[in-house]
């Protein structure tokens, strides 16, 4: 199952995304990416977006893959 706009939307406003940088992107496989950002706020967060058929997600990691 797919994320629509509206999950996308939740979850992107449960992020602290205003303001980050990004540092680093990274892509282990061919379907997912780690963004590595900056927030003066917050400090340093890792990003995993994973297009993975039928396991779609985007959240925060705390601990580096």
């Amino acid at each position: 199952m797919s994320l629509n706009w509206r999950e996308i939307n939740a979850i992107l406003e449960e992020l602290t995304l205003v303001g980050s940088h990004i540092q680093k992107i990274r892509q282990p496989d061919i379907q997912t990416l780690i963004l590595d950002t900056f927030n003066p706020g917050t400090g340093r967060e890792r990003l995993l977006v994973s297009l993975e058929s039928g396991a779609q997600r985007l959240h925060l990691l705390k601990h580096t893959p």
